[in-house]
């Protein structure tokens, strides 16, 4: 195995996806550079910047760019000799329809096809919450909803 001795973060995205990246290669290699670290390139939602939104993590994403333009990207890695590092992080998904596993689990709960692809703590020590799943969300974005502590109304049981 082949140990990184300077590695590269690149951050992939719509508007830098992987023949984007193949033209930095041969810079990055006169750099030093050992080995690249990608951002995540499963697809994610439509337009993510970062690509940790990931809603199906058996494609590539589109945006991206296609499985022959990855093909290109690795070959130019190998001319230069350059490893690869790629940043999976497989608990982040969006919440989004388009994401299928999670929609099915959500829909279905503990008889979901996808049941073994998420750690769900189906028993509650609150009755009213078991077998069921408890995604918080916000009404409006973080910045406007959230207070400090001291403006908070006491909690009453």
């Amino acid at each position: 195995m082949k140990m990184p001795t300077a590695t590269y973060r690149i951050q992939l995205n719509p508007a830098f996806g992987f023949q984007a990246a193949q033209t930095v290669i041969s810079y990055l290699a006169d750099l030093g550079i050992s080995d690249l670290y990608a951002s995540p390139i499963f697809k994610a939602v439509k337009g993510s910047l970062h690509g940790y939104d990931v809603v199906d993590p058996n494609h590539l994403n589109p945006e991206l760019g296609g499985l022959s333009d990855l093909e290109g990207l690795a070959a130019e890695l190998r001319t230069y000799n350059m490893g690869w590092i790629q940043d999976i992080v497989p608990n982040h998904m969006a919440i989004d329809s388009e994401n299928r596993l999670l929609m099915d689990i959500l829909e279905n709960g503990s008889s979901s096809r996808y049941f073994q692809f998420f750690d769900v703590d189906w028993d509650y020590p609150a009755a009213s919450l078991n077998k069921r799943i408890l995604a918080p969300f916000l009404g409006r974005f973080y910045g406007g909803v959230s207070r400090r502590w001291r403006d908070c109304p006491p909690i009453r049981s």
